[in-house]
């Protein structure tokens, strides 16, 4: 990976760093309306397909292992995931938890207005149940 890695400015004011999984940064946007995490590979490109094979297996089994901690913790009615780089030109991925009763169903979450963010220590909780499912892979480093 890059030791010259800068995460987006964006992405650090919008989200809390919750470690690192496989070489990804792992983020919690900061909107409980939404659990929204955010997978960013330590390289300094901005689409997928400009990732060589091991790093896209990487992300790949990063994002399979959020996806199953979301799918399995939050029970969601479709799971989002998706990669968009409009206003964050950093690569990263997007995988959201998503139910038929949020206040955007069945449109999309980007953009949308009023985020609100997470009460006092309920990060920490999330943190908390992410280390109990990924220590152990061996891939997980705390923030």
């Amino acid at each position: 990976m890059n030791d010259s890695f800068i995460l987006h400015a964006q992405l650090e004011a919008d989200c809390h760093r919750l470690g690192e999984l496989n070489q990804q940064i792992l983020l919690l946007r900061d909107d409980v309306r939404f659990p929204w995490f955010i997978l960013v590979p330590k390289v300094n490109v901005g689409e997928i397909f400009q990732l060589d094979q091991e790093q896209q297996a990487a992300l790949w089994s990063a994002a399979r292992q959020v996806s199953t901690f979301v799918e399995s913790g939050y029970v969601p009615d479709k799971l989002n995931i998706a990669t968009i780089g409009n206003v964050v030109p950093q690569l990263h991925l997007h995988i959201i938890a998503r139910y038929q009763s949020d206040v955007c169903w069945p449109g999309v979450v980007w953009g949308f207005e009023g985020a609100q963010a997470y009460p006092g220590g309920a990060v920490d909780d999330i943190k908390s149940r992410l280390q109990e499912s990924f220590l152990q892979t061996g891939l997980w480093v705390s923030a």
